[in-house]
């Protein structure tokens, strides 16, 4: 009786170790499903950035280019209006291309301020995305080595898993030979103690048949 106690507490302790490692396991693909989520939404976000600076850049080269074509306006300018006051003294014609001379100059300069202005945005969102894709790329790196060590501390535990039901499988054949003994043991037992006496005088086991016995010669009564 007592083995079979000790039986049965030994098989309800293997379960409860199963079971906690179970949910162990359970947890750990649970976790290591949420990680592979955020790591993918983590790879389309990197995939998604893109450099937005470049309509600031293509304005920045057309205001370059157009306050170039400015002052390349301006320096004709001046130069015709040297040509003409050397040859012809000042002339009335003199004022309005003066005038237009330094609008050219202004507006020349003008655009290269808004030039400078425009490559300088351009610049800073370049920087801004590259710094947004270094910083997704080195949490992609790390999501990537936690789902790896995950998989081998799923691994692990799934062969631990089975190394213990292996064990439990055993223990319960060999508690059940074990059991199967005990029973044999005790119907053999059982038979015994019907085919024999107790003796009144020596309380010497014989055989039931017995008439007498054979430690003190007792005679049994018919």
């Amino acid at each position: 009786m007592q083995e079979f106690i000790r039986t049965v507490d030994t098989i309800e302790a293997f379960k409860f170790k199963i079971s906690v490692m179970e949910n162990e396991l359970k947890n750990c693909n649970d976790k290591l499903e949420d990680k592979t989520k955020y790591l993918n939404n983590t790879v389309k976000e990197y995939e998604s950035i893109k450099y937005s600076g470049n309509n600031e850049e293509l304005s920045a080269k057309t205001y370059k280019l157009f306050g170039r074509l400015c002052l390349f306006g301006s320096v004709v300018c001046f130069l015709s209006l040297w040509v003409v006051y050397r040859n012809m003294g000042f002339l009335p014609e003199i004022i309005p291309l003066t005038a237009a001379m330094l609008g050219l100059l202004f507006l020349s300069i003008k655009c290269k301020k808004k030039s400078t202005y425009l490559f300088g945005v351009a610049q800073t969102e370049r920087l801004e995305a590259e710094e947004r894709r270094r910083k997704l790329s080195s949490h992609i790196q790390k999501l990537t080595r936690e789902i790896n060590e995950l998989k081998a501390t799923i691994f692990q535990k799934e062969q631990d898993m089975n190394v213990e039901k292996e064990k439990y499988f055993t223990h319960m054949t060999n508690q059940q030979e074990l059991l199967e003994k005990e029973v044999h043991a005790i119907s053999n037992y059982s038979n015994e103690a019907k085919d024999t006496k107790e003796c009144p005088q020596c309380a010497e086991t014989v055989k039931a048949k017995a008439k007498i016995c054979r430690f003190c010669n007792y005679k049994f009564e018919e």
